[in-house]
Parts: C-alpha cells; sequence; structure tokens
C-alpha cells in the first residue's frame, strides 16, 4: 500500500475549496448585508425621529406618514428606506401610505417626555421576523438599533406594554410559501 504525497494532499484540499468556498462566501455575503441594511434603515428612522423630537418639544411623532411629509425623511434618494429588505412584500410600499406599507411596526409611546429606561424601550422594529436566526431589528427610544432574538424581544416588550398609545404588535413569522403564493419559475432558455 503506498502512502499519500503531499502534492495528492494539496490537490484534494484545492478541488475541495473550489467546491465548497463559493458556498460559504455566498451564504456568509447574503445573511449580512440584510441585517445590516436593515440596521441602517432603522437607524435612518431613528435620526428622523430625533430631529422631529426637536421640533417638537420631546414629543414623539403621532405616524411615520409625518416624517416623510414634513421631510424628515426623504425617499428619493433611497425609496426602501422604509421597507426590511428580507422581509416578504405582500403589498408594495407607498410613499403616500407610509404606516400602511412600510416594513417597520412603530410604537407610539403615551409619554416620550418621562423615559426611565429608553436603551431598552423599543418603538420601532421589523413587522415580519425575517432574518437568520429569528432575529428581528429594533429602534429604541435612545435611537440606538440592536438585532434581538424573538423570544429576548417578546418578553422585554411583553413587560411595557403599559408605555405604549396603544398595544404593540408583536413581529410575526413569514408566510409559508404555497402554490397560491410561490413566485412563478423562470421560462428555460
Amino acid at each position: 500500500m503506498r502512502k499519500a504525497f503531499l502534492p495528492e494532499i494539496l490537490v484534494l484540499f484545492a478541488v475541495l475549496a473550489i467546491l465548497v468556498l463559493p458556498a460559504v462566501i455566498t451564504a456568509a455575503q447574503e445573511r449580512p448585508d440584510d441585517l445590516r441594511q436593515c440596521k441602517t434603515n432603522l437607524k435612518q428612522l431613528g435620526l428622523a425621529i430625533g430631529m422631529y423630537m426637536c421640533d417638537y418639544n420631546e414629543l414623539m411623532p403621532p405616524n411615520l406618514q409625518i416624517l416623510v411629509d414634513e421631510g424628515y425623511m426623504t425617499l428619493r434618494e433611497d425609496p426602501d428606506a422604509l421597507v426590511c429588505p428580507a422581509a416578504p412584500r405582500a403589498v408594495p410600499f407607498d410613499p403616500k401610505a407610509v404606516d400602511a406599507t412600510t416594513g417597520y411596526y412603530y410604537a407610539r409611546l403615551k409619554d416620550s417626555t418621562n423615559i426611565t429606561k429608553p436603551g431598552v424601550t423599543p418603538i420601532a422594529w421589523d413587522r415580519v421576523v425575517a432574518h437568520p436566526d429569528g432575529l428581528v431589528v429594533v429602534l429604541y427610544a435612545d435611537l440606538h438599533v440592536a438585532a434581538v432574538s424573538t423570544v429576548e424581544f417578546e418578553k422585554a416588550l411583553s413587560s411595557m406594554t403599559a408605555l405604549y398609545l396603544k398595544p404593540p404588535v408583536l413581529p410575526v413569522a413569514p408566510p409559508a410559501v404555497t402554490e397560491e403564493n410561490a413566485p412563478a419559475p423562470s421560462p428555460e432558455k
């Protein structure tokens, strides 16, 4: 029986790397990009809310539409700034109906001038759990953004429902793909 030589082992590793590495790189690039973009979108939303609050004596905006209408958020350069890139879109985003078509849920606090724990008080988050590992991207009252597990978020939010004008809506699981809502197959070439 012959012993393996170093060149043969190196060729084997090279072939494996050629076969496996592209899939690993693609998966590693796709996962963080949507999460990073979602965090960026919520950070932009946080900045717009912060500017609004500065102009209106620390009061939170009544809805997200006012941020667009009054110019705190411009959607000309990035029309998808209020849409989570990972979430499925049941309804196309409409800048004239922001609150109904955005990918984020905005929860207005009863008293935004007296928040005792702004670093743990959510004010906006993903409507749909669409990120890997069940992460939800959340904008907090101190305007920082974080990705947290769905379980952790639901637990934290359940202890704070009294802070909001109306009961906050938890993120939902993405709809299951069925024959009715599956994308149409691409035509053969």
